[in-house]
């Protein structure tokens, strides 16, 4: 059964992708790598270093670039690769670039489509469609009373209080 890629799905919450950060994610068995740099939004891109194929996901951050684990090839926000330390003086080549998707955070949501070339865009899901961006609360009901045990009786049995 085939993946539809020209469908926006929630792949994780905005709040836990910490700046400076990577995070493997799978939808439908694709392998992603969703990321933030020190600044900006959400990216996500193939788990995949166009190198030798090691996970980005398992890659660092420097700045807003991803850095491959592997070789610590750099790749910029739009995943065109940057640095290559083996070969500092060389620049590298237009078509080394890490496969990237589209990605929007809404509702607290990051969203991405897996369709590159002419993505749908992604629905506005107002309060007509039943989403409301919420903020978390806590609740001030009283804690919930605990079964205390009593001393044993003259039984040997232990007897149970509210």
């Amino acid at each position: 059964m085939g993946i539809e890629h020209n469908q926006w799905r929630g792949i994780g919450l905005d709040r836990q992708v910490q700046p400076a950060s990577s995070n493997p994610v799978i939808v439908n068995g694709e392998m992603l790598a969703m990321w933030r740099g020190e600044n900006g939004p959400v990216r996500v891109w193939e788990d995949r270093c166009p190198h030798r194929g090691m996970r980005l996901s398992f890659g660092f951050v420097r700045g807003d670039s991803l850095r491959c684990i592997y070789h610590g090839w750099a790749y910029r926000t739009d995943g065109q690769c940057v640095e290559i330390p083996a070969h500092p003086d060389l620049t590298p080549p237009k078509t080394i670039c890490a496969v990237s998707y589209p990605a929007e955070t809404r509702y607290g949501i990051v969203w991405t489509n897996l369709e590159r070339a002419a993505p749908s865009p992604l629905p506005d899901l107002g309060p007509e469609d039943g989403w409301e961006p919420c903020a978390a609360s806590m609740s001030t009901a009283p804690p919930l009373r605990s079964r205390r045990q009593s001393k044993p009786s003259i039984s040997g049995r232990r007897q149970w209080s509210d």
